[in-house]
């Protein structure tokens, strides 16, 4: 069975779904510190480096230490303090593509920039749930300095419009936090791309890349955070 970290947050009907497709949803409990809409998305809590770590804020790791020991996760506590307000919100909000590390310089927790191989400081603090990482290194995004970088970084990339994801409390969600893959490479989206306006040229880009598709619902996409898989 897949298992994969997502927000206690998530709607029901996407967790029906994810349970029928052998998936066990390991919800996460919720951080006080946070904006409540977002207080338990995967993107904003932990980061996770590239020999499977997970990084998280020191007060939310000692404060769930039972449920990090019961579903027997490795964690490492980060001397940072999340805010409710940016760019207190985003330290370990950073995209990793390959070996380069992708977040804002004034924002990242030292414990995660200390651990990348190459770091590309960019304007936009929520680099990680604003980007639809493919196993093959290629990004979807419809942030434009996160785009100007993957040009420069030579990374091959989608760009898409902003907007068309649901995020309660917010204008629009990201096609990060509205999406996750799994280990077998598999794309599963909640939502479907059908109602999103560039719907149609991302599953034409993830054919390409030689992704599946997994839909998860036939609504609206829906930012949930996306996901950690374990």
């Amino acid at each position: 069975m897949t298992r994969i970290l997502i927000s206690s947050q998530t709607p029901s009907r996407f967790l029906g779904v994810l349970e029928k497709l052998n998936i066990e949803a390991i919800l996460l409990p919720e951080n006080p510190r946070l904006p409540a809409p977002v207080c338990s998305h995967a993107d904003m809590l932990l980061y996770r480096r590239a020999d499977g770590m997970l990084l998280c804020e020191d007060a939310y790791f000692w404060e769930n230490r039972a449920f990090f020991d019961l579903h027997r996760l490795s964690v490492l506590p980060c001397a940072v303090k999340l805010g409710d307000r940016y760019p207190k919100d985003v330290a370990f909000n950073a995209l990793r593509v390959g070996e380069i590390t992708f977040c804002r310089s004034d924002a990242a927790a030292g414990e995660l920039l200390r651990a990348a191989r190459k770091v590309v400081y960019v304007k936009q603090g929520y680099a990680r749930c604003s980007c639809l990482a493919l196993p093959d290194g290629a990004v979807i995004t419809a942030d434009r300095s996160l785009l100007a970088a993957f040009e420069r970084e030579h990374i091959p990339h989608l760009a898409i419009e902003s907007g068309g994801i649901e995020l309660p409390g917010y204008d629009t969600g990201f096609i990060g936090g509205a999406s996750g893959v799994t280990a077998d490479g598999c794309v599963i989206f909640f939502g479907a791309l059908s109602y999103h306006r560039d719907g149609a040229k991302t599953a034409a880009f993830l054919k390409e890349h030689g992704c599946e598709i997994m839909e998860l619902c036939d609504c609206p996409l829906y930012d949930v955070g996306g996901f950690i898989t374990l």
